[in-house]
């Protein structure tokens, strides 16, 4: 009898062990995962404050970042940036590269800065309406030029997959093409999530410094109505000025993050919709 009980009670301590064992052990991490951003607009995308005004925190470029900086036209796709102030001026793109990596450690993005001050949405949109506006810019002609780029950054980055497409434009559209913005501006986007493969890729949509109600209202009635899509309220941020302030691209960039890293999926998952 006194062997049988032991034979049960080491059978009962073993059980407990392996239980102790399957139920204690820390939740499984989810596989990192690797994305890209694209980053487009005019000036206030691209950056008009002096480098030597960038903070200190932002100026190198976090081990989780792969940071590609083109200035627009026809140029081949540039080395990945070593830091963030190898350019004369800078934007919002870097605070949101710094709060984007420190919030998604083990994930792995490959940001596309592509963007041109002074741009109108028309030469960013291949099948813009009205057609009339042609005879002040050549459609889609920005659009059409960054297409190599975004392909180069395919080719290099195979793995990464199209997760958003960060937009801040607006100024140079004030006027009589103010009215059809928000149609135009879905074309865009339509395009983007067409061209990356990816007809789910967040559009994170920043509001203008200084436009025409027409655009902030196109704006409005896009992200409103687009499940993938959010809205970026930084319109107050410029007071009333065409650019924003240093302070300010540190404020927007932050934003950015802050909405993608509330929108994005864990890794390895499609993006969450709205």
């Amino acid at each position: 009898m006194v062997h049988i009980v032991t034979f049960y009670s080491r059978r009962i301590v073993r059980q407990a062990c392996l239980f102790a064992a399957l139920f204690c052990l820390p939740a499984a991490r989810a596989v990192a995962g690797e994305y890209l951003v694209v980053c487009s607009g005019q000036s206030n995308m691209a950056g008009v404050a002096v480098v030597a005004t960038m903070p200190d925190d932002v100026k190198p470029i976090p081990a989780n970042i792969v940071y590609y900086h083109s200035t627009g036209g026809v140029t081949p796709l540039p080395a990945p940036s070593k830091s963030f102030d190898d350019q004369k001026k800078y934007g919002p793109v870097p605070r949101f590269a710094h709060a984007l990596a420190a919030a998604r450690p083990d994930d792995t993005f490959i940001v596309l800065h592509d963007a041109v001050g002074g741009s109108a949405l028309a030469q960013w949109v291949t099948d813009y309406e009205p057609k009339d506006i042609a005879k002040r810019y050549k459609l889609g002609e920005l659009y059409k030029a960054m297409l190599p780029r975004l392909a180069a950054v395919h080719k290099a980055h195979p793995k990464a997959k199209p997760l958003a497409f960060l937009w801040l434009q607006g100024e140079s559209d004030s006027g009589p093409y103010a009215a059809p913005y928000g149609d135009n501006l879905k074309r865009l986007i339509a395009a983007v999530r067409r061209d990356c493969g990816n007809p789910s890729m967040l559009a994170l949509i920043a509001q203008p410094s200084l436009a025409d109600d027409g655009v902030f209202e196109g704006i409005d009635a896009f992200v409103k109505h687009d499940k993938f899509a959010a809205l970026i309220e930084s319109r107050n941020i410029a007071n009333k000025q065409l650019h924003f302030s240093p302070k300010g691209y540190d404020q927007i960039g932050k934003l950015f993050a802050d909405s993608l890293v509330k929108l994005m999926p864990e890794a390895g998952k499609a993006p969450a919709k709205r």
